[in-house]
């Protein structure tokens, strides 16, 4: 399995804002770590997630650099959000042996 194309397709579908998209590279007991240290757990949380990032009108992500690992990737991202600003960010995909996400955890970098 490439994990560098599994989260180039990730990239692809936030863009799109391809909520149906996004779900199938997640196993159904996945979960996600946002930039302010919640965690979202499950199927259904992660979409409703994503349901209210879409609906703010949802982040841009151009992704910069991977690290690809066998059963991991990261990935180093800007990030344009719909208010005009860029943040630098970074996302961390663990994948399982079926080729889905198990956990995704990103951070954004502060400050100068």
């Amino acid at each position: 399995m490439n994990t560098e194309n599994l989260a180039r397709s990730y990239y692809r579908r936030v863009n799109a804002k391809d909520i149906e998209g996004l779900l199938a590279l997640f196993a159904d007991d996945a979960s996600f770590a946002l930039p302010d240290g919640r965690i979202v757990a499950g199927m259904d949380a992660i979409r409703t997630m994503y349901e209210g990032v879409f609906a703010h009108g949802g982040p841009q992500p151009q992704p910069v650099a991977f690290v690809p690992g066998e059963n991991a990737v990261a990935a180093e991202i800007e990030v344009h959000l719909a208010d005009g600003t860029v943040r630098q960010m970074a996302s961390f995909f663990q994948v399982d042996s079926q080729g889905k996400f198990t956990s995704v955890g990103v951070y954004q970098r502060t400050g100068g």
